[in-house]
């Protein structure tokens, strides 16, 4: 994440794990962090194909991210989905190569 992650510190911060080959890349959204923040992803700094979804905690429910599979590299913005319906409005991003995709 190049941009959109927030201040270290505050509450609005977003916290992001990649595995070292680039395979799986998981990014926490807190409730403040959404829906208005527009992410920026470098996606050259993972493996691909690369299928991204969002994770709504509140119901365990998954949501593709528009345009993925992503298939190049380069810097792409993402908005996350909004209202999660459990009042939190928290996210889990998950990207993943294909082949490990559920």
């Amino acid at each position: 994440m190049t941009s959109g992650y927030g201040t270290l510190g505050k509450l609005d911060y977003v916290l992001t794990a990649c595995t070292s080959d680039g395979s799986l890349a998981i990014s926490y959204l807190p409730m403040t962090a959404v829906p208005e923040r527009e992410l920026t992803l470098d996606l050259g700094q993972l493996a691909r194909p690369l299928t991204g979804r969002w994770f709504n905690p509140a119901d365990g429910h998954f949501t593709p991210v528009p345009g993925s599979p992503f298939v190049d590299s380069g810097l792409r913005q993402i908005r996350p989905p909004g209202d999660n319906g459990g009042k939190t409005n928290d996210w889990l991003l998950i990207l993943e190569t294909r082949r490990q995709a559920r």
